[in-house]
């Protein structure tokens, strides 16, 4: 699906009080309870399914139950053309503009983020988090957690894996983020992500006035379930969210990419602010894991994922740590362990 319609929805959102009053807001589909996708039942081994989705012939819809989750965790796996024992674990943004809910919003990862992935040999697994009913870095970093802890107990052998990165975009990028502080993969990439919560509260008012328009929207209804869950601006919650005061708990290295023009959602602050913490701490002697930055100063938020050439860098930098034989996905630290 083409990002066009969502940057221009979003260099509108200026404007999306005075479009309100008038009526004619920008649109945005109903999608809250879209239905799943018609899917078949392939296999089923103890906890995992592996299901057919019609028109869709190079990957399974692959689906775990994890101890602590209602639903299942799952998204779109494939080993097409798969030449390497390593896995991608994408994870795309909201699924705001996307009439199917998360499930769209990851077949549309892994048709368009996910492919480059799968030309250069590795398997991909594209996964719906949930969104409307949690708060950003609730439900879905607890079930991206749950995932990379299955495959440290079996998903791996299961699957043939030996490495396991991340690949997140914009909500997803900040997934990936605080994951890299809570578990052990191989490397990480975060596109666009959200390294701290200031903004969400300097402008919680209009975010919440935004949210409310869209009331049967996926993607809005996380973002207004974000808003109340850390709760007014200063409120000791939202330190949940605030990765430039996590960089000292990081694991693995990673590659962070982020576009410099801004709107009033996508902010490019945090990330510049995360880079010079993250200098910061090393020139005071702290032993960090290789994090490198691409800032695109030209570039909005959308633009980075659809990039060739940051695709290519982000496969450059996970290529460097295919040998490293100490970077498989193993337990956190009791710790940092997933929030309940």
């Amino acid at each position: 699906m083409p990002r066009a319609p969502r940057r221009c929805a979003l260099r509108l959102s200026p404007l999306v009080c005075l479009l309100a009053a008038a009526g004619c807001a920008p649109q945005l589909p109903r999608n809250l309870d879209a239905p799943a996708p018609k899917q078949a039942l392939l296999a089923q081994r103890g906890r995992v399914s592996l299901c057919a989705e019609r028109g869709l012939d190079d990957a399974e819809w692959l689906q775990i139950r994890a101890e602590g989750f209602s639903n299942p965790i799952g998204g779109y796996f494939s080993d097409s053309g798969a030449t390497r024992s390593s896995l991608v674990i994408v994870l795309d943004g909201a699924c705001t503009y996307y009439s199917g809910g998360p499930a769209h919003s990851a077949r549309n990862a892994h048709e368009h983020f996910a492919a480059p992935f799968r030309a250069a040999g590795f398997q991909t697994w594209c996964l719906a988090l949930t969104e409307c009913g949690s708060a950003f870095g609730d439900a879905d970093l607890r079930e991206a957690v749950a995932v990379v802890d299955w495959l440290h107990e079996e998903g791996g052998r299961l699957l043939g894996v030996d490495h396991v990165y991340v690949a997140g975009y914009s909500s997803g990028a900040t997934v990936a983020l605080l994951l890299n502080s809570m578990r052990h993969v191989t490397a990480v990439a975060a596109i666009s992500p959200m390294c701290e919560p200031a903004q969400w509260q300097r402008h919680w008012s209009l975010y919440h006035f935004i949210a409310d328009l869209y009331p049967r929207n996926e993607g809005m209804c996380q973002l207004r379930d974000t808003l109340e869950f850390y709760g007014p601006p200063g409120s000791p919650r939202w330190a949940a969210l605030d990765s430039v005061a996590k960089i000292d708990q990081l694991h693995r290295p990673m590659l962070m990419v982020q576009g410099g023009e801004r709107d009033v959602i996508h902010f490019s602050e945090s990330f510049l602010h995360f880079q010079a913490r993250y200098n910061e701490l090393r020139r005071e002697g702290a032993v960090l894991p290789l994090v490198e930055f691409v800032y695109l100063p030209d570039a909005d938020h959308f633009e980075p994922v659809e990039s060739p050439d940051v695709r290519r860098q982000i496969i450059d930098f996970f290529d460097r740590f295919e040998a490293d034989q100490q970077a498989q996905p193993t337990p956190a630290d009791p710790h940092t362990a997933a929030r309940g």
